[in-house]
Formats: C-alpha cells, structure tokens, sequence
C-alpha cells in the first residue's frame, strides 16, 4: 500500500504535544510499516532532523513557513500533489485534512474549539470550525486518542461511530529516569535550584496553571515549603495570552524545554502538577510517570485514561484538594513511592509500536 503522510507540523515553531504525537507516529511507522511505501508531503525545502531521508521519498515542498500559510498549503496544494503521487489513503496526524482529497484517514485529538471556544483564538476558531467538520464527515475514517475524545467526536460531529478509531499515543524512549548527572545538568542549564514542583503545558487557559499556582500558594503557608514551582511552557498562536507574564514568589516560568531537557527536568521534581480542563490524551503526565516522577493531575476529560491508578486525581477546580495532594505527596515518603512505581508501570503500557501497529490496522481497512 502507498501511505501519503502530511507533515504540515514539521515546521510548527515548537514541538507541542500534537506535533510530538505526529512525529514520533512517523517514526514509528517507518520501523514497523511491513513493507508499505511511505510518501512524506511537507511545506518546506530543508531536510527534517532524526529521519534517514533515504528511507522515504520526498515529495512537495514548497518554502510556507507561517501557520495560515501552512493551513492554506494542506487546503491548496496538498490535494494535487497527494493525487499525482498516485497515494492509496493520506493520513493526516494533526487535526485538519484537505477537504479536495477523497481518501483521507484524519487523527483528531479532541474537540476543545468546539466544546470550549473561550480558549483560542479567533483566527484559529474560524479556521478549525469550517475545516474539522466536513473533513471529518468526508474521511474514510477518523483516528482519536481517548475513549474519552471518540465519545465527544461521534456526538459533536455526527459521523458514523464505526469509523471513529481509538489508538492511544505512546511514550518516547527519551522518557525514563534520569542519572543524577542529567538532572544536574538540566537544572544546572536553567537555573533551577531542588527541591521542586514541576508543571508542564502551553501557557493556555485549559491548561488551568492560574488554579496550580494558586495550589502551590496554599501549599507555601501550610508546609513552609522551600520547593519552587517551576512552569516549563510557552504560549502558543492559537490561544489568547494569558496574564501570567510575571513569576509570583516562588514560581519560575523557564520557557520551552525540548526532549534532551525534559527527561532530567521530569525526574529532578518531587511531583508532576497538571490540572488541565479538558485533555485529548495528556502527554505530560504520561511522559512525567515514565520518568518515575509521582503525577497529580485532573480527574476529567481523558486523563483518567491515561493516569489510571498510577496518580492522584483531583477535580481541576478545587484549589484546596489540588493543595491537599500535593502537601500528601511531599510530605509522605511512601506515598511518593507507590506512586513512582505504579507511574512506570502504567507508562509501559503505552508504546509507539503499538501505535504505529493500530494505525497500520486502521489504514490498511479504510480503502
């Protein structure tokens, strides 16, 4: 089978968890395609880092480099070159699909710009409310990565529940406990002092990191603590700047951290604080378990799913349980453990190469 991929997020200005989930898909499809062709159609002239450009052919690229032009590249120019390359299905890792091209498998992570609009921008609600749909309703099927965002996608859209696929993400194999040497030089490199709290996320409203730092202010007065809130994360162009620009006591806001960082930073913090709104799948809690780092996250959305038993779910809202959690896991020892422990244990559950073997399922029975 001839397998088009749209590599539209290679040239995302960061890698989030969307453009994290298309690449580590690509990879893994490339080591376990069983002897399909991969066609790569991207909208840029220069080779991408971490891929062996022998193994793939190239087809497309064409020098966009803003997100409008990238979006207007998939609706323009992908159709064309994904119909001459003579492609059986094109699979299309990050939401959005050319609505001119007939043989589309779409992955949608979730539903947020239709359940939630207050939380994006309005360039990029526009841009996804006249997009998702009717490519949803046009594609052969619909890949998703929650039980929890299939439910929302079959109900909100209104497309045929048999064609709505569930495969989860998979951790990255950066992603594990990390020598003292690493943790030292990742908190070395920005400047971060131990003990810490570690935060994870776009600086966006979902992400609700107003309602963890005002935990952590609780959590300040009943411990005394001298654990530092550390904020990793930037804001993104389809979300509204948040009013976080300046650092409250004790919270640092250190920007983005790329995958040679993160694994030191997981495993340098004494606990992973992500209480989101609304998550498609969650990576950073999945990412901080494998690390063995203890995770209080949100009892909503997809995250139970994720987390499983392996971490402590609060409801998002409730500042002083998400402060409660938090003062249990840094002050009793064997709390921590169990949960380091169940972490690994539930982050070794979710692989790339299962996956890349579900979506090779799922394409090879749409055409």
């Amino acid at each position: 089978m001839r397998i088009g991929f749209n590599c539209r997020f290679f040239h995302a200005d960061y890698v989030t968890g969307v453009e994290r989930y298309a690449r580590n898909l690509l990879c893994s499809l490339i080591e376990n395609n069983s002897g399909h062709e991969l066609v790569l159609f991207g909208c840029g002239q220069e080779s991408v880092p971490g891929f062996n450009q022998a193994e793939i052919r190239f087809s497309g690229w064409c020098g966009y480099k803003s997100a409008i032009c990238r979006q207007l590249w998939e609706q323009i120019i992908l159709p064309g070159l994904a119909s001459s390359s003579k492609v059986d299905v094109l699979i299309n890792p990050a939401n959005t699909a050319p609505l001119r091209f007939g043989r589309n498998v779409m992955v949608i992570h979730d539903l947020a710009f239709l359940e939630h609009p207050e939380w994006f921008s309005q360039g990029f609600r526009v841009l996804y409310n006249l997009v998702v749909p009717r490519a949803a309703r046009r594609a052969e099927s619909i890949i998703t990565v929650s039980e929890f965002s299939r439910s929302r996608i079959i109900e909100l859209l209104h497309v045929d529940p048999q064609k709505v696929h569930v495969v989860y993400q998979g951790k990255d194999s950066v992603f594990k406990p990390a020598s003292d040497e690493e943790i030292a030089r990742t908190t070395s490199k920005f400047n971060i002092s131990r003990p810490y709290i570690l935060f994870v996320g776009s600086i966006a409203p979902r992400k609700n990191l107003k309602t963890a730092i005002s935990a952590y202010n609780l959590v300040r007065q009943r411990l005394s603590t001298m654990h530092t809130f550390v904020v990793v994360g930037v804001n993104s162009f389809q979300f509204p700047k948040m009013e976080v620009t300046a650092a409250p006591e004790g919270v640092m806001l250190v920007g983005y951290a790329g995958d040679d960082d993160l694994p030191g930073l997981y495993t340098g913090a004494d606990v992973l604080v992500y209480p989101s709104l609304y998550e498609g799948f969650g990576l950073p809690p999945l990412e901080a378990m494998a690390c063995g780092t203890p995770v209080i996250t949100s009892n909503c959305s997809s995250l139970p799913e994720v987390v499983g038993n392996a971490g402590l779910m609060t409801d998002p809202t409730d500042v002083g349980a998400l402060a409660d959690a938090i003062c249990s896991v840094l002050t009793d020892n064997q709390l921590a453990q169990t949960l380091s422990s169940r972490g690994l244990e539930q982050a070794g559950q979710f692989t790339w190469q299962k996956t890349a073997k579900r979506t090779l399922e799922v394409l090879t029975t749409s055409i």
